[in-house]
C-alpha cells in the first residue's frame, strides 16, 4: 500500500489476511531467494525493521515458520529469511500454486533433521 503524499510503501495493520498459502507462493516467486545450505531469503528491502518484524510475527504466527529479520548490507534494509528448519512446512504450504515456470528457480530442498537425510524438490 502506497501513501499517497510520498510514495511511501506502508504494511497495513490487516495484511496478515492476504498471506495465504497462494498469497505466501506468489510473494516467494516474486521476491523470494534460496540460500546454500540456508533457508529463504524475502527481499522486503523498502520496509522498516518494524514492518519486516511483523511480517514475519505473521508468518511465526499463521504458518509456524521459523524466521527472522536480517540486515541486507545496506543502510536502513532488511530482509525476512525464512530458517531451512521450515523448508518442509513452507514447500507443503506453497507447493500446490509454485507455477511451473518457478519450480525450477526456486529448487527448494528440504533436509530433516534425522538419520535419514530427505530431498524434497518442488518439481
Amino acid at each position: 500500500m502506497l501513501t499517497e503524499k510520498k510514495k511511501i510503501k506502508v504494511i497495513p495493520s490487516w495484511i496478515g489476511e492476504y498471506i495465504t498459502p497462494i498469497g505466501l507462493a506468489h510473494w516467494i516467486m516474486q521476491d523470494g531467494s534460496r540460500q546454500e545450505k540456508q533457508g529463504i531469503n524475502i527481499a522486503t528491502n523498502s520496509f522498516t525493521f518494524q514492518e519486516c518484524t511483523f511480517l514475519c510475527n505473521i508468518l511465526k504466527d499463521k504458518y509456524n515458520l521459523k524466521c527472522t529479520v536480517v540486515k541486507t548490507g545496506f543502510s536502513n534494509q532488511w530482509r525476512i529469511s525464512i530458517w531451512k528448519e521450515s523448508m518442509t512446512d513452507l514447500v507443503a504450504i506453497i507447493k500446490p500454486y509454485i507455477i511451473d515456470e518457478m519450480r525450477c528457480n526456486i529448487n527448494l530442498l528440504v533436509t530433516f533433521n534425522m538419520k535419514l537425510k530427505i530431498k524434497v524438490r518442488l518439481y
